[in-house]
């Protein structure tokens, strides 16, 4: 919460929706950007205190950022918050964002050029970085939102940044009379919003539906998807596609305009290799294979406790039964760990050199302390006690 008006408005209604089965804690970032902003987060902490919620301050680590100071600390704020979130449990992080937020969004995704997914503006219910981000007052006004204040002796803190006019959003509120003249009022354009959101949730279903029939995933986590089949979509729901392949295993997609250069690539029925987002897109005569690109794997090697499934690389599924002897970590394969399978005569997948590179490879660790030879790797060796799964692709 940054102490104005709008997040002291959720505390309140959060305090007064609080049960013994329904629990809120406050968050509170202090970005460090501007002189006072540790005062304002130590005033949140007491007002929390004040209404009986658990309160918890986060600070902008590293140096201040040199350039787009809104939008570096709104960045900085949101991976505190949701790293936060994650890492205790919490069911999803509650932020205050009204009507008028919504409809200021739009306006500034518009004057972006911004496509069908820009304009839907913000969602009431979105998953971010492995919680879930939740805007309860999108059709809510904020002179509503800010009712609850009263009778509370809560005072807001004024932030001096939204009334600097070099900000757009600043400057599209500073416009929003000459708007509301024009009839694009923010109920206008909150609604248009919401249509554009339903449109985008029917382009996402039906992406979905495609990649359930066209894409497979096999036991060494690579994904194929038909060719022609993707050819033969239109346009918007194969990007909407391949950005989801892309995504299968990692956080975020490529940036648009790398998918829409894949996009070509395959509708002209061409064949290529591309590195985007972390993964290799090789494409060929009649399929698309997607895998993981080595370089981007974290190489540290990982403990497997016993008895305990861990996720490794946000693909495969590893667990280690409580009756194997001895200890043992996982790692990428690698270069010569495929070197050693081969010397041995250890049978491979038929698959590029670089996607065997990226399998998970366990190996016992030998004196304490040094991992010895690879003991099992997805789809290659066999150890009586050890089990990998492939992660269900994410749609």
């Amino acid at each position: 919460m940054s102490g104005g008006a709008d997040s002291l408005s959720l505390l309140v209604l959060a305090a007064q929706a609080k049960t013994d089965k329904l629990d809120f804690t406050v968050l509170t970032f202090d970005h460090k950007l501007r002189a006072g902003s540790t005062a304002v987060a130590e005033t949140v902490l007491k007002t929390a205190e004040k209404f009986g919620l658990a309160a918890h301050k986060l600070s902008r680590p590293g140096a201040k950022p040199k350039a787009s100071l809104q939008s570096a600390a709104r960045a900085a704020r949101y991976d505190a918050l949701l790293g936060w979130c994650a890492k205790n449990d919490a069911d999803g992080l509650i932020v205050a964002h009204h009507l008028e937020d919504q409809a200021e969004t739009f306006l500034l995704r518009l004057a972006r050029g911004s496509g069908l997914d820009g304009l839907s503006a913000m969602q009431a219910v979105s998953e971010r970085e492995n919680s879930v981000l939740i805007r309860p007052f999108l059709d809510v006004h904020q002179a509503e939102l800010h009712a609850v204040l009263k009778g509370h002796k809560v005072i807001p803190f004024e932030d001096p940044s939204n009334a600097d006019t070099r900000f757009q959003r600043v400057a599209f509120r500073r416009s929003k009379a000459a708007f509301d003249a024009l009839g694009l009022t923010s109920m206008r354009l909150a609604e248009t919003a919401d249509r554009l959101q339903k449109a985008r949730h029917v382009l996402e279903a039906l992406a979905a539906d495609q990649m359930a029939e066209l894409i497979r995933v096999d036991a060494c986590g690579v994904i194929s998807g038909d060719k022609a089949g993707l050819q033969a979509l239109p346009e918007d729901v194969a990007l909407r596609v391949l950005r989801g392949l892309l995504a299968t295993h990692r956080p975020y997609p490529p940036r648009q305009v790398a998918v829409d250069r894949l996009y070509q690539l395959i509708v002209k029925g061409e064949t290529g290799r591309k590195t985007l987002a972390g993964q290799i897109v090789s494409v060929k005569k009649t399929v698309v294979e997607i895998y993981r690109e080595p370089a981007d794997i974290d190489a540290t090697s990982q403990n497997l406790p016993k008895g305990k499934k861990i996720v490794w690389d946000q693909r495969f599924e590893i667990m280690v039964s409580r009756k194997a002897t001895g200890r043992f970590r996982v790692m990428p394969l690698g270069i010569d760990g495929l070197k050693w399978a081969r010397e041995t005569g250890v049978p491979l997948p038929k698959l590029p050199s670089k996607a065997l590179h990226g399998l998970p490879c366990v190996k016992q660790v030998l004196n304490g302390k040094t991992p010895g030879k690879p003991v099992a790797v997805a789809r290659i060796l066999t150890h009586p006690h050890i089990s990998f799964g492939v992660l269900p692709r994410k749609t």
